[in-house]
């Protein structure tokens, strides 16, 4: 009787090329880490792996040449420094990135994503998506880095403790890249979490794997799916 083997990815785990060797990604909300837990990164890839970390685009860290008898203790680790790897892989909400840790409100924009983070990575319901959902935090227009997220959060207005956003949906790249189009305008911080959750059903119900959430706009057209 044969075992399947077990799939990682929920997890943010994929096999590596090479055999018997596996690589851990580890999620960082707008790409920041704390020392104490880059030491601890440090560590467990000196200790599990072959010493070397690599820094993602999308602002995360991946430890590769793990041995898979050791991943559940790598997982323990990096729990204990506050670091978690649930989503960074297959489909669900990815790490939530931000390319604007140099303006001068990029505090607010890091708490966003902590909390879209905490609500989003290992929550059930927004897992085994028909693939990966990415989510992404800017300050301005100017890098155009919203256009090729799932949903891209553009920080609109900010004064007296009051954040509004402009939501970008439906951008993407890879071999149909696609421009994201302005979804809703000035919405306040405490609304973000239920609009991308409706969002998410609408995409879980409706797009066939492996298709991303631009399947769906064009498909559907940009007015009938904003509607």
């Amino acid at each position: 009787m044969s075992t399947a083997a077990p799939d990682y990815r929920l997890d943010g785990i994929y096999k590596q090329r090479q055999d018997d060797f596996f690589m851990q990604r580890v999620k960082l909300p707008a790409g920041v880490i704390s020392a104490g837990q880059a030491r601890t990164v440090a560590t467990v890839s000196t200790r599990f792996g072959q010493g070397t970390v690599h820094l993602t685009t999308r602002g995360s860290m991946e430890i590769h040449w793990l041995k898979e008898k050791d991943l559940p203790q790598i997982k323990r680790e990096l729990a204990k420094a506050g670091l978690t790897s649930r989503g960074a892989c297959g489909g669900a909400v990815r790490g939530i990135t931000c390319g604007s840790q140099g303006v001068q409100g990029f505090p607010a924009l890091e708490s966003l994503a902590r909390r879209l983070q905490r609500h989003f990575a290992g929550n059930p319901r927004f897992e085994r998506l028909p693939k990966k959902f990415k989510i992404g935090i800017e300050a301005d227009l100017t890098g155009r880095r919203h256009l090729i997220q799932d949903v891209g959060l553009v920080l609109a207005k900010s004064d007296n403790n009051i954040s509004l956003f402009d939501i970008w949906i439906a951008g993407g790249l890879g071999k149909e890249p696609q421009s994201g189009f302005l979804f809703l305008e000035r919405m306040p911080e405490e609304r973000i979490i239920l609009i991308i959750e409706a969002i998410l059903r609408v995409y879980a119900a409706h797009a066939p794997p492996p298709k991303r959430l631009k399947f769906l706009a064009k498909e559907f057209g940009k007015l009938n799916f904003a509607n």
